[in-house]
């Protein structure tokens, strides 16, 4: 189930918020911004005349745009509003455009009409973030609990939206991802596609794009992929984290990957935030997951008179062992170091490969 939150709840201090018009029919096209709990802001790259900026308990400003903005089918937020620094923010925008364009944000939507031959869309966001974007095109929208679908036909919505069926994204990842039909782009919540049959991987690789060390990403997106959209669910060789849900299960994965996707004060997470994560959560030391995450692995595993040793003689390794014993299986799920090593003892005197299996991660 997605569970609305309010920024305050999740940040723990007061957000930033954003409520501006923004009126893309005049030419230079022109701004009035509000801003509260906000000292430091960037100043947008279209930026082309102040007419007027008053602060007190915020800022209030008037301006227009640089007329090239018009020539932009999608605008990052930052490039046409103040923005605060170094932090995510709430935005709750009223953009004015010149009909038959309609206007998409990756935030909920409120409302939307034509009026001659002006479009009005109105958004609204109460989930902090600090990546928003605005994408300006004739095409058909449709706003869905976790995506905003804006494509030129009826069907091409229709064939993504059974597409991502399968992956409940917003029980993850609290916030909109916006999903165009275009070139190929993919951005923090923002997939440009026309392959339907790829939009659900292209999804997951945007609410994973702040994962800065690619392979532990790719491995994360593999996962995600694996997990919500096989049902037979094969072995995935050499993925920790499908034998880190195995050894600590599906809530704590679920909550280890909120925190690597949600970070609203780190846009990028490195490797160093990505272990600080896990350790924190899973009480493994650092250098342990260091090991665990290498590409090279290998574990020994030796039977002898009802004892299984396994031996984790390069790297660490999650080890998950089947014991057959009269048609009953018993199954165990352990970490194995490279310091340390498990013995397992069963009730079969006579041990043989054939009543043993195991699968390493």
């Amino acid at each position: 189930m997605r569970t609305k939150q309010s920024a305050d709840n999740m940040m723990k201090t007061p957000v930033p918020r954003i409520k501006a018009s923004i009126d893309l029919t005049q030419s230079p096209p022109l701004v009035i911004e509000y801003i509260d709990h906000v000292n430091r802001v960037h100043t947008p790259s279209y930026l082309d005349t102040i007419l007027s900026k008053e602060t007190s308990n915020r800022i209030k400003i008037s301006y227009y745009l640089r007329t090239e903005v018009l020539r932009q089918e999608i605008i990052r937020v930052n490039e046409i509003l103040f923005t605060p620094k170094d932090t995510c923010f709430n935005i709750s925008v009223e953009i004015k455009d010149k009909a038959p364009i309609r206007t998409a944000i990756n935030a909920d939507i409120h409302g939307f009409f034509v009026w001659g031959s002006e479009a009005i869309s109105y958004w609204q966001s109460n989930i902090a973030n600090n990546k928003y974007y605005i994408v300006r095109k004739p095409y058909n929208l449709e706003v869905q609990s976790g995506y905003i679908i804006f494509g030129k036909t009826e069907e091409w919505i229709r064939e993504i939206k059974k597409r991502l069926t399968p992956i409940p994204v917003n029980e993850l990842y609290p916030r909109k991802i916006l999903i165009v039909e275009g070139e190929e782009y993919i951005d923090k919540d923002l997939v440009f596609t026309k392959k339907v049959e790829e939009v659900h991987e292209k999804v997951l690789e945007a609410i994973t794009f702040n994962i800065h060390d690619s392979r532990i990403r790719k491995l994360l997106v593999d996962y995600l992929i694996h997990h919500y959209n096989n049902t037979d669910k094969p072995h995935i060789a050499n993925n920790v984290f499908i034998g880190l849900e195995k050894l600590y299960g599906l809530e704590k994965m679920e909550k280890i990957i909120k925190k690597l996707l949600t970070n609203c004060q780190q846009t990028i997470i490195n490797e160093d935030k990505i272990f600080e994560i896990l350790s924190s959560e899973l009480g493994i030391i650092k250098n342990v997951l260091r090991r665990l995450f290498k590409e090279s692995k290998k574990v020994l595993m030796t039977m002898n008179h009802g004892n299984i040793v396994i031996e984790g003689i390069h790297g660490s390794s999650i080890v998950e062992l089947e014991i057959l014993n009269n048609g009953c299986i018993g199954r165990y799920v352990f970490l194995v170091d490279e310091k340390h090593k498990i013995t397992i003892t069963t009730s079969l005197e006579m041990l043989s490969k054939q009543a043993v299996r195991y699968n390493t991660y």
